[in-house]
């Protein structure tokens, strides 16, 4: 969150609520697109500090064990086999909401702060003041910053719970014209990311599977 200047986030609203009242539509739009990228972080942030922190701790038996001891042993598995199961759970959960809000941000409906196409054709950038010009220069810089972020994030959490061939589709989903997303990105991160999900059809074929994470034929 600390990515996001307040200035932007207090013009935002400011705007968002209007002088008499009157709402903007652009300044709606972007507003709801900053809300649901400080939505999708902190769902992440409690996600991987759940997946860090909150997994159970396998018991350990020590060596030549008495009888007495390996019957606590076995209880304290059993125990610990019960909170896996609830932390799997929960972990289960929590993933597939961050995923969701972590597509949120990335399919935002016209794009991730991306003005429509009717607000710049009609922009004069001789009637804008400083302060705007600098707003929406914080704006440009904020989506080429956090696009790019919320895909590694995206992938980070696939990747650690195990679904490979999500990862391998992100490909297809920032190239796509849809949603502009590769718009937001440097040559620097678009190869940070084709190797990320590099290792990720590596892993899905040490599963048996092609690079592209389908069954074998």
């Amino acid at each position: 969150t600390d990515l996001v200047p307040p200035s932007v986030m207090e013009t935002a609203a400011s705007q968002w609520r209007g002088d008499e009242g009157a709402l903007s539509p652009t300044s709606v739009k972007e507003l709801l697109a900053l809300q649901s990228y400080l939505s999708a972080i902190e769902s992440f942030n409690d996600w991987f500090d759940h997946y860090r922190r909150g997994q159970p701790t396998k018991p350990v038996m020590g060596a030549n064990p008495s009888f007495t001891e390996r019957v606590a042993h076995e209880q304290r598995e059993k125990q610990y086999m019960s909170e896996m199961e609830r932390w799997r759970s929960g972990q289960m959960i929590q993933s597939r909401q961050t995923e969701e809000k972590l597509r949120a941000v990335l399919t935002f409906p016209g794009g991730w702060l991306v003005e429509d196409d009717e607000d710049e054709d009609t922009m004069d950038t001789r009637d804008l003041d400083s302060e705007e010009v600098e707003r929406q220069g914080q704006l440009s810089d904020l989506r080429k910053t956090l696009v790019p972020r919320t895909v590694t994030l995206l992938h980070s959490l696939l990747h650690t719970t195990g679904q490979y061939t999500k990862c391998i589709a992100l490909a297809d989903m920032v190239a796509s014209d849809q949603y502009n997303i590769y718009t937001a990105f440097t040559r620097s991160d678009i190869t940070e990311l084709l190797s990320k999900i590099r290792e990720s059809s590596l892993a899905v074929m040490d599963q048996g599977k092609d690079p592209w994470g389908y069954n074998k034929q």
